[in-house]
């Protein structure tokens, strides 16, 4: 890619695209003193939209540059959009110097979940993305979820208005402006899912270690030897199959809790249709 100098006044800075949570103040006046001993650092990434230069990845490299007097920056500058600039941010930072903390998960599995391409992936590849594991991802996706139908229910509650009658304080209550939102769905259980998965593949691995020996020192092992194999050969292909049950069974029963909750919000917003019609 082709490294180029930008001007500082020419990048926006309030677009959004800083997928940490915080800036680490401390690496930005690291990173301002090695610039003023002379230190040259790796070019930032940009993305240009036509209108507006937003900054994907070095954040505290711009920040250093601003702090120490410069005015121009090393940069490989992209198009794209600022929502371009962020889905990059979030590949470019995962290995930086300055690690994720749950913060900076936070903020960035909150986007993914409100991105029209990143909402429809599984955990698992948002897990692959940022880089972190699947259990972080599931843990958070639930909180942030749960968050998000929280912030909802309560944008359609209605607070009573209060007055004053006959010296008293009363409340007249009012109705909402909008049906409350749906529960949010449960969580797919990609994490015992891909465990699954992974012990499977580990399985028909060792199986077929085991039947490339037989082939090998077929004419060599002794009886014995190969009725250890093959003992061996028949307790793998067991577990497999019942590896394969159980995770038959946990599709199964992740399908149809979605099935049951989707027919149980049906018949929540059927009553609360009903009830509205006997109020009026």
């Amino acid at each position: 890619m082709t490294t180029t100098k930008v001007k500082l006044a020419d990048i926006c800075t309030d677009s959004n695209t800083q997928v940490r949570e915080a800036i680490n103040q401390e690496k930005v006046n690291e990173y301002t003193h090695l610039l003023e001993e002379g230190l040259e650092f790796d070019p930032i990434e940009l993305y240009n939209d036509g209108a507006k230069i937003h900054i994907s990845s070095g954040w505290h490299r711009y920040l250093a540059h601003r702090s120490a007097g410069k005015t121009e920056i090393a940069a490989i500058v992209h198009v794209g959009t600022a929502r371009d600039a962020f889905f990059n941010g979030i590949k470019a930072n995962g290995p930086s110097p300055i690690p994720y903390n749950n913060l900076d998960y936070h903020k960035i599995l909150r986007w993914m979940e409100t991105d029209e391409e990143t909402s429809q992936w599984s955990n698992a590849q948002k897990a692959k993305l940022i880089p972190c594991s699947r259990t972080t991802v599931n843990r958070l996706i639930k909180k942030i979820r749960e968050e998000s139908y929280q912030e909802a229910k309560e944008a359609t509650e209605i607070k009573p208005i209060k007055y004053t009658r006959n010296g008293k304080v009363q409340e007249m209550k009012r109705k909402p402006a909008a049906p409350p939102p749906d529960e949010p769905p449960p969580m797919e259980n990609d994490s015992q899912v891909a465990e699954m998965v992974d012990t499977i593949t580990s399985l028909e691995e060792k199986l077929r270690d085991a039947q490339d020996k037989i082939m090998v020192a077929q004419w060599d092992a002794t009886d014995i030897e190969k009725e250890d194999v093959e003992e061996t050969l028949s307790d793998l292909r067991t577990k497999i199959k019942l590896l394969e049950i159980e995770n038959q069974a946990l599709r199964d029963s992740r399908d149809s809790l979605q099935v049951e909750n989707n027919q149980l919000m049906k018949t929540v917003r059927g009553l609360q249709t009903k009830l509205k019609k006997l109020e009026q």
